[in-house]
């Protein structure tokens, strides 16, 4: 079968742009030469100054977070230990006594996963190049070499903004070798999923707060929650967004890849084509259908959701007790 039976032309756009900072000649250099300056752009050493802020707001996270862990102990000692109730005297409960505890833990485990997270994106990855991108470079070389370069990515100019502009994918090539094209930070979606996991659990907590406020008529911290409230939405939303979109590309994509080989497969066997040729394409369709459709590691999507999960069952247990 030839190849060009094995393409998916895309007809929406997904695109490269090109950094400002690189020097680039359209005229007569390419995808792969703009791409090895791009890898020589962030393979270089990072100065101290550049970490200075990240490590700043590190070490001013972990002292919080040893504050609040801190007072979650003392608060658990009382409660547990000493049958003191918490809170204000009019809300004094067990039930009430729980959220508090909850409430507290959530913030815990918020702060761990904020620490996690921009120790991982600063000190362990690369800054806009990661393993996604050189499986890129790779596959670039390999189909410059075969003089197919052209007929996957061109050099595009529309309305001044400088890119590459992706036409088609084979059922052939490995998904992964887009997510440039497709997600501006690696790994991808990471910082998005993990903000959101936190900002959610972290919303009962205020609006929790703001119920407390309201019950004791503190008109200047229910407006103080009101407007936190409203922040975390904001924050929700603009990051579901990216999520979303990013989501669509990639699995509208992956989704494309597969139907083009089943079609494949399905006209092998009606042409009653040789078994080896039909196991060949059924191997590549269990590859392109075990991709999974979320495009982030497995230890990220567990590490994201803990805050969450474990907040909503802590909240889970409070409502139990109290019924």
């Amino acid at each position: 079968m030839k190849q060009v039976n094995r393409d998916v032309i895309l007809d929406e756009d997904v695109s490269w742009k090109i950094k400002k900072s690189i020097d680039f000649n359209s005229d007569a250099e390419t995808f792969l030469e703009y791409l090895k300056k791009e890898k020589e752009t962030f393979d270089t050493y990072r100065p101290l100054s550049t970490l200075a802020p990240v490590i700043v707001i590190l070490v001013c996270l972990i002292l919080l977070l040893l504050y609040t862990s801190m007072m979650l102990i003392d608060f658990m000692v009382a409660f547990f230990l000493e049958g003191q109730l918490l809170g204000p005297a009019d809300l004094q409960s067990d039930f009430f006594s729980l959220l508090v505890i909850i409430s507290i833990l959530t913030s815990v485990l918020g702060q761990i996963l904020v620490i996690f997270t921009l120790s991982f994106k600063y000190f362990f990855t690369k800054d806009k190049w990661s393993k996604f991108h050189d499986q890129t470079l790779s596959l670039v070389e390999r189909l410059t070499e075969k003089n197919l370069l052209q007929e996957y990515v061109q050099f595009n100019a529309d309305n001044g903004e400088q890119r590459f502009k992706l036409q088609k994918v084979s059922i052939d090539f490995q998904v992964q070798w887009i997510f440039p094209f497709i997600f501006n930070a690696f790994p991808p979606l990471l910082i998005e999923t993990m903000l959101i996991a936190f900002l959610l659990p972290f919303s009962i907590a205020t609006l929790f707060s703001l119920l407390i406020a309201l019950v004791d008529s503190n008109w200047f911290i229910t407006l103080g929650m009101t407007l936190v409230i409203a922040l975390i939405g904001v924050g929700v939303y603009s990051n579901a967004v990216t999520i979303i979109k990013s989501w669509l590309n990639y699995s509208w994509i992956r989704n494309l890849m597969i139907t083009r080989q089943q079609g494949i497969l399905h006209q092998l066997t009606l042409t009653g084509d040789n078994d080896l040729a039909i196991l060949r394409n059924e191997n590549n369709l269990t590859r392109l259908e075990k991709m999974h459709p979320f495009p982030l590691p497995s230890l990220f999507r567990i590490t994201a959701f803990i805050p969450l999960i474990g907040s909503l069952l802590g909240y889970l247990v409070g409502f139990t007790l109290l019924v």
